[in-house]
């Protein structure tokens, strides 16, 4: 009996973090981690579920990534299910270990926040530190001061025109404006995950 009923609450407290609405939502709720510990800290089990983020990076749970998000003060969302997919760096060639890029600038910003020279120099660089950042959209990356320069987080009325901008936090604003108020009103927490929809 007693077997029993820890196995019904795993799978009753599991149901919450990897049910399909979850999972076609792409939300991140980490109100049931954030439990009072005395000393601010997220406890988490050591179980290994993997969810990968918005930043390219796979966590071993969905609490690893709530956890990741309070210590570091980020709002990285929750992308899929399952360890984060490599990136594709077939179409350049290496030698001897070496990835051999050509002297052409076409930035990119990768999920982790900075500009590459281009998709080939992300691509060497994840092979020499054996990381996994991804280009999340073509340019340079943007800073959130710079390009939201001419809006205030007290604006109360945008344009209408419509051109999305996907938030870090997994949320669609219609336009620079949308996005740019809410940016500056979460004081860094929100970046730009991609221009378009998420």
């Amino acid at each position: 009996m007693g077997a029993f009923v820890v196995v019904a609450l795993a799978l009753w407290c599991f149901t919450g973090v990897f049910g399909d609405e979850d999972i076609q939502a792409n939300t991140l709720d980490c109100s049931q981690h954030l439990q009072a510990t005395g000393n601010g800290l997220i406890i988490c089990p050591r179980m290994y579920f993997p969810i990968c983020g918005t930043d390219g990076n796979t966590y071993p749970n969905e609490c690893e990534l709530c956890r990741h998000n309070h210590e570091e003060n980020k709002l990285v969302g929750k992308k899929d299910v399952g360890e984060c997919a490599k990136m594709d760096c077939s179409e350049f060639r290496q030698a001897k270990g070496l990835m051999l890029c050509p002297k052409m600038a076409k930035p990119v910003c990768g999920t982790d926040d900075n500009t590459y020279v281009s998709k080939c120099d992300l691509c060497r660089q994840n092979l020499e530190s054996n990381k996994n950042v991804a280009v999340k959209y073509g340019g340079q990356c943007i800073q959130i001061l710079d390009y939201c320069k001419n809006f205030s987080p007290n604006d109360l009325m945008c344009p209408l025109n419509y051109m999305p901008h996907c938030g870090s936090d997994g949320k669609n604003y219609s336009n620079q404006c949308d996005f740019c108020i809410h940016a500056l009103k979460s004081k860094g927490a929100l970046l730009l995950q991609q221009f378009g929809s998420c």
